[in-house]
C-alpha cells in the first residue's frame, strides 16, 4: 500500500495477516523493537511518493495511523491498524519470535 519498506504493527492480528500460508500449521510473527525517530504521518494509501522520498524531510519512519481515509482505486476504506514503515534494516532489532497456530 505504502511502497517498498520494512513494515510493522502494534497489533498482532495485523500481524498475522502479513503471515504466510506454509506446509506446516505453525505460523510465526517477529516481535521487534523498532527505532521510528521522527515520523511522517501518511494520509492515505497512495502516499507512496512520499514514504520513498521522506528522507529529503529529514523523517526517520512513516505512520499509516488507525482510523484514517484511505483510498484504493476509488474506493474508500478505513485504516484498521497502525503500520509503520522504516526503510533502513538498522532500525529494526528481531527480539523475540512469537510462534502459534491458527483455529
Amino acid at each position: 500500500l505504502y511502497g517498498k519498506g520494512l513494515y510493522f504493527t502494534d497489533s498482532s492480528c495485523k500481524a498475522d495477516q502479513y503471515t504466510c500460508d506454509g506446509v506446516s500449521e505453525e505460523y510465526a510473527i517477529l516481535i521487534c523493537r523498532v527505532v521510528l525517530g521522527r515520523i511522517h504521518l501518511l494520509e492515505e494509501s497512495n502516499d507512496e511518493v512520499k514514504a520513498q522520498t521522506f528522507a529529503r524531510d529529514r523523517f526517520n519512519s512513516c505512520k499509516a495511523e488507525k482510523g484514517f481515509t484511505q483510498t484504493r482505486a476509488s474506493r474508500v476504506s478505513p485504516q484498521l491498524h497502525n503500520e509503520f514503515i522504516v526503510f533502513r534494516d538498522s532500525q529494526v532489532y528481531p527480539e523475540f519470535i512469537l510462534r502459534y497456530r491458527q483455529k
